[in-house]
């Protein structure tokens, strides 16, 4: 079967995870699988015994697909794939930075955690965000915000991803945006009050040289064909 409003990830990858559930229903590892977007997690019905006894947290996680020798569970907990924090905690440090994201008394779907200062103000307003399209290279997103908010993407943060915003006021032509690294390894984008669209897209620095050297190499042969055929001439 499939799952309605459920989007592929460029940078997810599936690996076998014996010891889950893990015996304390607060351990830390369920907050990041929840800031990551870990909806949702399959298991061979034979191994349905074992997960019992090991207390498959019934407020956390509930069983949404069954199909011959596979089950399915969803994360009631997990974040959203796109959402709007309020505010940020600065921590230059980076083992400070990795620390806070485990602290407890700090709520990750309000905060954000940076080691960059953001040019944004705490605030409560309200805002949505939803992906309009997914792909392995675009990811266009349109938001609706009161304020000045970041845009938090549980996307990898990784070199060569640029992005865009395209408020429905002013000029209304898109404007490049700083990428910021939040919550140690995610994306995050400054977007001002209104409506906005917001692509992320990935130019990497080779495909740019990749297409310099293209257009220098086609000049040097036009530019050689001419002159080859005026000297005919």
């Amino acid at each position: 079967g499939q799952y309605e409003g459920a989007f592929s990830r460029s940078d997810a990858m599936l690996y076998a995870v014996t010891e889950f559930p893990f015996k304390d229903v607060n351990d830390t590892r369920y907050r990041i699988m929840d800031i990551l977007g870990v909806k949702y997690l399959g298991f061979e019905k034979g191994e349905l015994s074992k997960i019992e006894q090991k207390r498959l947290d019934p407020s956390r996680y509930q069983k949404v697909w069954e199909k011959n020798s596979f089950v399915i569970f969803e994360n009631r907990k997990v974040f959203p794939r796109v959402y709007f924090a309020d505010r940020f905690v600065l921590r230059t440090d980076k083992e400070d930075a990795i620390q806070a994201i485990y602290d407890k008394n700090i709520n990750l779907k309000e905060t954000v955690i940076v080691q960059n200062l953001l040019s944004f103000e705490e605030n409560k307003a309200s805002g949505n965000a939803s992906i309009l399209s997914y792909t392995q290279n675009k990811i266009t997103i349109e938001t609706e915000t009161k304020d000045t908010k970041i845009l938090v993407l549980s996307d990898a943060f990784y070199p060569g991803w640029k992005a865009s915003v395209n408020p429905s006021t002013g000029s209304g032509q898109a404007v490049e945006a700083k990428i910021y690294k939040v919550n140690h390894a995610l994306r995050g984008v400054i977007v001002p009050r209104g409506k906005s669209k917001v692509v992320f897209s990935y130019q990497p620095l080779s495909f740019s040289i990749g297409i310099l050297i293209t257009i220098v190499s086609s000049s040097v042969a036009i530019a050689v064909f001419f002159k080859k055929k005026n000297g005919v001439g």
